[in-house]
């Protein structure tokens, strides 16, 4: 055993001696000649430890250095490409321009987009929307009728829906009015959505939308209205309240709506869900709600698809089967009954089966159902949650 111990120590001495060869101080043993044999072994393993840690950062470093120089070197060449591809695509007249793309560090082959490129092609989006985008209001006169904690849960809110409208393949147009620099509610905007006075393609100003708008253009969705939106036109503004009220006022924006002499409608959820029995689902939905709803329909034309992407699962709201439909909603969203010849008059009866689906639909649904559903053209909004009315 001692053999065993001296020859380690002769190792560990041979170690340091090299250590002290290396220290351009010359002072790595310094001070060590008072200690004991155990201290002395002790101060040994520490500094080969020490010694042991330096090289490893030492080559951490030259690691981090090449691995930035080889960054460096791709960077300029994917900035080349760009710049090949865009001289390519110049004179090229087209919606979306082709983005150059690096597929550096992807496996698979697919083209990678930076963060900027996407960047810009929303923004090419978003701008086309401004000029020919279906134009959405939100209206955000409604501070008064809030509390603070209301204030700021409408602000998120706000800041979703931009979210959404930027993600969608066809953004709207968005107008947020009413907003002034000094209320509560544009303060809890700036605090909760980080760059809010730069959102793209969102267009902020205090004034009421009726000083922006025409009125006859007009058509203000609300809960409370007796008319289902069917169908958006390019050519009408959309108007969605923004109020969020935890005690669930009623009437707040039909009545707004009303005392202005303004269209109103609602979304059609009765027309095409139902609530699934024993449950207590119920039909308030948030702003942002509402705007994604109106987002898949602008996309789809299709509202069994576009409803059910604002009404999530715990308000238990299924699709009302087609043969439940009236007629005249079925062929506005592409679906014939059994007995009906799409190329023909979509009143002819062509059936006897026809003629039987015509007298339940009858029975089933008010006689003036027809009227009503040609003479509507607006949605509806309003939260329990966080609730628009």
């Amino acid at each position: 055993m001692i053999f065993e111990e001296d020859d380690d120590d002769t190792k560990e001495v041979a170690q340091i001696e090299r250590i002290n060869a290396d220290d351009q101080e010359g002072e790595t043993l310094a001070g060590m000649e008072h200690l004991s044999k155990r201290q002395y072994r002790k101060r040994l393993r520490y500094l080969r430890i020490t010694e042991t840690r330096r090289l490893h950062r030492k080559e951490k470093k030259k690691e981090a250095q090449q691995r930035k120089k080889e960054r460096t070197k791709l960077e300029s060449e994917a900035k080349e490409l760009q710049g090949e591809a865009e001289d390519r695509t110049a004179n090229q007249p087209q919606e979306c321009a082709a983005l150059p793309a690096s597929t550096a560090g992807n496996k698979e082959g697919h083209t990678h987009v930076s963060k900027l490129e996407r960047q810009k092609r929303i923004w090419r989006k978003l701008e086309k929307a401004k000029e020919k985008g279906l134009q959405v209001v939100l209206d955000l006169g409604f501070g008064e009728k809030m509390t603070q904690k209301e204030a700021s849960r409408l602000a998120g809110q706000v800041g979703r829906v931009h979210g959404a409208n930027k993600l969608s393949d066809r953004p709207f147009h968005v107008h947020l009015t009413s907003l002034a620099p000094d209320n509560m509610l544009y303060r809890e905007c700036v605090r909760r959505n980080d760059g809010f006075q730069h959102f793209i393609g969102v267009e902020q100003t205090s004034k009421h939308f009726l000083e922006v708008f025409d009125r006859e253009d007009v058509v203000y969705l609300s809960p409370d209205s007796s008319n289902d939106l069917l169908e958006l036109d390019n050519k009408k503004v959309y108007v969605i309240g923004g109020l969020v009220d935890e005690t669930v006022q009623k009437n707040v924006t039909i009545t707004q709506a009303r005392e202005k002499s303004l269209q109103t409608a609602k979304l059609p959820i009765d027309l095409f869900m139902k609530r699934e029995p024993g449950s207590k689902g119920n039909k308030i939905l948030t702003v942002n709600q509402v705007f994604e709803i109106l987002l898949k329909f602008y996309v789809t034309r299709d509202w069994r698809v576009a409803l059910p992407v604002g009404l999530p699962e715990r308000k238990s709201f299924v699709l009302k089967p087609d043969d439940t439909l009236p007629p005249d909603v079925l062929k506005q969203q592409g679906v014939f009954p059994p007995g009906y010849d799409k190329n023909s008059n979509w009143r002819e009866d062509t059936s006897d089966d026809s003629k039987e689906y015509t007298r339940r639909d009858t029975a089933k649904h008010s006689p003036d159902i027809s009227e009503r559903l040609n003479s509507i053209s607006i949605s509806t909004t309003k939260n329990n949650d966080d609730i628009a009315s």
